[in-house]
Parts: C-alpha cells; sequence; structure tokens
C-alpha cells in the first residue's frame, strides 16, 4: 500500500456515508475539480470533504452495534459481524476496508429500520 487510497473504501462507496457518521474520521477524500484523492481532514475543507474511514475506524464504530467483528483474509476481505440480526458478512477482493464499510452501512440500515418499527409500536 503505497498510497492514502488504498487505505480507505472507493469514493463511491464513502459518498453513501450518511451526513455526520464518521466526522472525525483522519482522512477525506476532496477533488480538484478533475481528480478525487484522499488527504488528512485538517487540511481539507470541511464543507466539500467526504468521510474516507480507514479500516480501524470503521470497526470501532461497528463494536457499538456487534460483538467484535472479525476481518480475515481468505482469498480476498472478509469481515464478519455475528450477533446484530443474525451472522452479516461483507466481501472485498483488495481492501479490507471497503468490506467493512459495506458491512457497516447494511448494519447501520437494519439497526435504523428496527428503530424505526420499534418507535412505530410502541407509539
Amino acid at each position: 500500500m503505497s498510497k492514502l487510497e488504498d487505505l480507505v473504501p472507493p469514493l463511491d462507496l464513502c459518498k453513501r456515508i450518511p451526513e455526520g457518521a464518521f466526522a472525525e474520521s483522519a482522512l477525506v477524500w476532496v477533488s480538484d475539480y478533475e481528480n478525487w484523492y484522499v488527504v488528512e481532514r485538517d487540511v481539507a475543507d470541511p464543507d466539500i470533504a467526504i468521510p474516507a474511514p480507514t479500516l480501524e475506524e470503521i470497526l470501532t464504530d461497528l463494536i457499538v452495534f456487534c460483538d467484535e467483528p472479525v476481518c480475515f483474509w481468505q482469498g480476498g476481505w472478509y469481515v464478519q459481524a455475528s450477533r446484530y440480526n443474525g451472522a452479516q458478512e461483507e466481501y472485498d477482493m483488495t481492501n479490507s476496508a471497503t468490506a467493512a464499510l459495506k458491512l457497516w452501512l447494511d448494519v447501520n440500515k437494519t439497526y435504523k429500520a428496527n428503530k424505526t418499527n420499534k418507535d412505530d409500536k410502541e407509539e
């Protein structure tokens, strides 16, 4: 891994992160109007920066929803969370942070849907 872009999920996946999530991530995606690239958050314009969380940041946030997530290599990166709403697993051939963010997006979507359904039943 020789570039910051190799440490984070791809831009298209990071664009799916809900507003306010990973607001303190160390890295962000920014554009110079021609290309997108990853820089440290403190040198980016916060109004146009897109969070680019590292694997460590994603797994730390997943622990809120899941038992310890497991990340392993087996012909590709797998990230697995076992407790929350049954077993959930994501896979990516090249980047463990990509697999972890896909799982994070799934878990957060499921968590919000379950919370909304529970709130509706309580009314």
